[in-house]
């Protein structure tokens, strides 16, 4: 999908540190990986800069805009989560694959 070469099991390795030590830190575990690359492929992201741009922009929300989101009910963020996982689904070769059986 993209033009340049990646290391995929650094990325794996530095996203089980990452939530390792977010866990040592009473956070919660999470795997933006997928999602993220899969969205920035979506919206005509080929370099691996794209990604690295989103976690860039990520920080800067959680950074400055931290006092606005911590308003925000967990809910709604499991609603917006639910829509994103929904939108990410490939429906037609999963529809195939499904009726295979």
């Amino acid at each position: 999908y993209t033009d340049t070469d990646s290391e995929q099991d650094r990325v794996f390795y530095g996203q089980g540190v990452a939530n390792l030590a977010g866990g040592l830190m009473g956070g919660m575990g999470v795997t933006g990986l997928a999602h993220t690359s899969l969205h920035s492929l979506r919206m005509g992201g080929v370099t691996s800069t794209s990604v690295f741009l989103a976690g860039i922009y990520m920080l800067m929300v959680i950074t400055f805009a931290y006092p606005a989101v911590a308003l925000i009910p967990l809910g709604a963020t499991m609603g917006v989560t639910l829509f994103f996982i929904w939108n990410m689904i490939q429906w037609t070769p999963m529809i195939a694959l499904m009726l295979k059986f």
